[in-house]
């Protein structure tokens, strides 16, 4: 065995060089998944479900994920984009290259171009940084999802031995603590859900168009922003997001600073980084130890391994008790993620007022699409907005606690879609939730038009509920 990982939700990179045979030689590649012990407590499939490539590189090498080009503005408003180039050397000998990165709109015009040398020994990797400086880009919003491509070139004795094209995006992100989110210098009310990965029919090998799909129909209910509830989400996804329009709080699946489990984060942050979409790093979720603290000094350590990483984003953890205790782990974040507990938004603020708030989620709500009389015996609870878990709220009134209070930054209601998995408040035969606003399949429930009419300015929205002609009896 050459290696093992111990998340189903993180990738591994393994380098067989060593390993193969060359010639006519047959090599055999045994990858073994055991999914029996579980990370979470919802659906989580099994076997393997994401892509899995098999790479051939040159000894002189862009390592994976080795680029970060992430756009900044400075003072004087115009842009830089800072790049870190990450090489590696799986040849006998040290080598010399130039190192070239180019940036191209979309229309394909060359916009910027920079190129540095370096020497990388056998056997081992070296960092060199580039800056590009930028007039006047395109900036990338929720209306305009202005992407540009980096090309980064690395030649050795004037011939390519590698090259790899990355995406960014030109824009500015800011939380305060009495007005929320801004968005390019603009006021945005974060608008959101939290949602597992899994649909209908597919469980959680989901193909890239339904992904596509799933996002498209949040954005035309009128949501800005996606949690990925409780794990680092498929590339694929945040490339979506990317493109789409999509604000993103990338979430990292265990509490846990053992070597191991901080690799998982590193991985995160350095594959996710360059990500136009992702405004927030949320490195737990509801964890015991949030009111202690050893959760405060855990905490500290995790957002510091972030920002080794990533400095332009802030760092949030999803909180849902333990905020009024002496020492917390609200203390150790950037931004305060509230998990349900509306009812302490202002006591927390009148406490705190120069900490950053959000809902990182909210609701619980409970709906059956059609259904218009609960019938518990049945597992059907209507979808007039009236049924909610004990530690929730109706679609109503979360979305009324963070819309009148400027200092919360927004929302991410408990769920944009169904799930396998926590039928609460039935258990079997009941196999899903109940909590979306749209069901499994991604047909809208009320809520989908409830949200509709809180979140879109742009259109008129009407929507009779039930249907006109619904029986009286």
């Amino acid at each position: 065995m050459v290696h093992r990982n111990w998340s189903g939700y993180t990738s591994s990179y393994i380098d067989i060089t060593q390993l193969v045979k060359y010639g006519d030689g047959v090599n055999v590649i045994a990858v073994r998944v055991d999914a029996e012990a579980h990370e979470g407590w919802w659906y989580e499939g099994a076997g393997i479900y994401r892509h899995t490539w098999l790479v051939k590189r040159s000894p002189v090498h862009i390592i994976t994920d080795g680029i970060f080009a992430q756009p900044v503005k400075t003072g004087d408003g115009s842009w830089l984009v800072p790049a870190e180039v990450t090489l590696g050397n799986s040849g006998n000998a040290s080598a010399n290259v130039a190192v070239d990165i180019s940036l191209y709109d979309k229309k394909g015009n060359k916009v910027a171009q920079a190129e540095t040398k370096t020497s990388v020994a056998t056997l081992q990797q070296a960092t060199t940084s580039i800056q590009l400086a930028v007039q006047n880009p395109t900036l990338w919003s929720l209306e305009n999802p202005a992407l540009y491509q980096v090309k980064t070139t690395i030649k050795q004795n004037d011939t390519v031995v590698d090259e790899i094209t990355t995406k960014c995006g030109f824009r500015t992100i800011a939380f305060t603590a009495d007005s929320g989110f801004y968005l390019n210098g603009k006021r945005v009310k974060i608008k959101g859900v939290c949602n597992h990965q899994d649909h209908a029919g597919v469980g959680v090998a989901v193909p890239d168009a339904l992904r596509e799909f799933r996002l498209r129909k949040l954005k035309e209910m009128g949501v800005n922003a996606y949690r990925c509830a409780h794990h680092a989400p498929a590339a694929e996804f945040l490339e979506a997001c990317d493109s789409l329009g999509m604000l993103v709080m990338d979430e990292n699946r265990n509490f846990n600073i053992s070597p191991e489990y901080i690799r998982q984060l590193e991985w995160m942050v350095r594959r996710d980084r360059n990500h136009p979409s992702i405004m927030l790093w949320s490195v737990f979720n509801e964890e015991p130890m949030q009111g202690t603290e050893q959760g405060y000094e855990m905490v500290r350590k995790m957002s510091a391994v972030v920002k080794v990483l990533d400095t332009t984003r802030p760092v949030t953890a999803a909180m849902k008790g333990g905020l009024f205790a002496p020492l917390n782990v609200s203390k150790a974040v950037d931004v305060v993620g509230f998990n349900y507990h509306i009812q302490s938004y202002d006591r927390f603020h009148q406490q705190n007022p120069d900490m950053k708030m959000t809902s990182s989620k909210d609701v619980s709500a409970f709906q059956v699409r059609g259904g218009y009389s609960s019938d518990r015996n049945k597992h059907i609870l209507n979808a007039y907005d009236k049924e909610n878990a004990s530690w929730g709220s109706t679609h109503r009134a979360g979305w009324k606690a963070v819309a009148e209070r400027p200092f919360v930054a927004g929302c991410f209601v408990w769920t944009g879609f169904d799930y396998r998995g926590e039928s609460t408040p039935f258990t079997w035969p009941s196999a899903s939730s109940f909590f979306g606003i749209m069901d499994l399949c991604g047909f809208p429930k009320t809520a989908y038009w409830i949200h509709q009419a809180q979140w879109r300015n742009d259109i008129n929205v009407l929507q009779l509920v039930p249907h006109w002609n619904w029986p009286k009896d």
